[in-house]
């Protein structure tokens, strides 16, 4: 149970979502774990608050996920985020009815810059929680707190929408929402370059960043696309089709009134689950605090939220009564549970040292000159406010940093040209050349 996982389990996957997989892999050529975990973030989203796994002890985990893809530009990552998407949306057209028009009471995937206001809104008139799909994350995590002066609610907000807890949102001049079990599963891409500026240092301390499941897409070579293949596609409507249906069936059991059904493990399983847990919080203690240490110690809780999702689409006589839901998770379906969550766990280990591994000063230099470059290539003289915007800074003083490090290159400032009303004259940053 302890060995490392350097492949993707692809057969560890439930079989209704590897059918979805593999022509899908066939349609695009993209790796089968961006493919796999995608699918199975929308199965989580999807069943959402529909059940609660119980591991005894106070233990218990939600069915959500979060879920992005770390992908240059010429990846075909929308079209991946499209698969998960379009898994979604055709629930969410099931559910409405034909042509039916039911706005927020009818609501599943949310799409676009969504403020935590409307959020909690479409949640408080949609129990079994939401989807939050965003082909560029980066847009939502620069956008976090943007109408509060950076006081860092909305993060607190989605912090809490990772485990159901509930959530009750107060306002003076608008309707304000309770929501019994605050639940949000992620599903977006974040480009390589702009991941290590788009979350703060406080993003790591807090748990944000570590509560994240990251997958690594390769830049596609010119002329790698694969041929057309009409077999391949007609496979993934119906393989689609069919895992659509499976979550409609166990979507149509409702909650346990108010609140989500309650699945527990065999005794197997929850010795193969715990003992994931701690060979991964052996690997933890002695590390500093830090992503990867808070990573492994969650590693844990996703193990148990994969082989929850597992069970619910594998056994055979939920989606027909209310109680059938409370089938234990079988020794099987925890291994195999593990096996995903290691492999994630290796994977966001890698991205970590990429993407928050403290980089040596000649290469942050050289990095912050190259975005500097780039912007300038685009608009000519900037602010650092532009800087911060255009390449999705957590902060301004972050900013200020790195476009200090372009001094050295002979990168230099100037007032912009005085405005007519007068007023405050902002710094621009121009190339030694400029």
């Amino acid at each position: 149970m302890h060995a490392e996982e350097t492949n993707y389990p692809h057969e560890a996957l439930p079989q209704l979502v590897r059918e979805v997989v593999e022509p899908f892999r066939r349609m695009t050529g993209m790796p089968p774990e961006a493919i796999g975990t995608l699918v199975m973030a929308a199965c989580h989203g999807a069943l959402g608050n529909l059940a609660r796994i119980d591991m005894g002890n106070g233990w218990t985990e939600a069915c959500a996920s979060w879920t992005a893809l770390v992908a240059p530009s010429g990846s075909m990552k929308t079209a991946a985020i499209g698969c998960a998407q379009c898994i979604l949306q055709a629930v969410e057209e099931a559910e409405r009815g034909d042509g039916g028009q039911d706005g927020w009471n009818r609501m599943l995937v949310v799409t676009g810059d969504p403020t935590t206001e409307a959020i909690a809104m479409a949640e408080a008139a949609n129990p079994l929680g939401l989807v939050v799909c965003r082909d560029e994350l980066s847009g939502i995590i620069a956008g976090m707190d943007g109408h509060r002066q950076g006081k860092g609610v909305d993060r607190g907000f989605y912090l809490q929408a990772y485990d159901g807890a509930t959530y009750q949102q107060l306002r003076k001049k608008s309707e304000s929402a309770r929501i019994p079990h605050h639940l949000l599963t992620f599903i977006g891409c974040i480009q390589p370059d702009i991941l290590r500026g788009a979350f703060s240092a406080a993003d790591i301390t807090s748990g944000f960043v570590p509560r994240w499941q990251f997958v690594r897409i390769p830049r596609r070579e010119p002329g790698s696309e694969p041929p057309v293949d009409h077999g391949a596609e007609r496979e993934f409507v119906r393989a689609r089709g069919r895992l659509v249906e499976r979550l409609l069936d166990l979507r149509a059991i409702g909650m346990a009134g108010k609140d989500p059904h309650v699945v527990r493990v065999s005794d197997e399983a929850q010795a193969a689950l715990r003992g994931f847990r701690s060979g991964q919080d052996h690997r933890a203690w002695p590390l500093p605090d830090g992503p990867r240490r808070a990573m492994l110690l969650k590693s844990g809780g996703v193990a148990v939220r994969t082989a929850l999702v597992i069970h619910m689409l594998e056994s055979q006589g939920m989606g027909s009564r209310a109680e059938d839901i409370v089938v234990p998770v079988t020794s099987e379906q925890a291994e195999r549970a593990a096996r995903i969550a290691r492999w994630h766990a290796g994977e966001n280990e890698r991205v970590y040292a990429g993407a928050f591994g403290k980089p040596l000063p000649a290469q942050e230099a050289e990095r912050a000159r190259e975005m500097a470059e780039q912007l300038h290539a685009e608009r000519g003289a900037f602010t650092h406010r532009d800087y911060q915007r255009r390449h999705h800074i957590a902060t301004a003083e972050e900013a200020k940093r790195l476009l200090g490090l372009c001094r050295s290159a002979g990168w230099n400032t100037h007032a912009a040209p005085a405005r007519a009303g007068g007023g405050h004259q902002p710094m621009l940053w121009s190339p030694p050349e400029s």
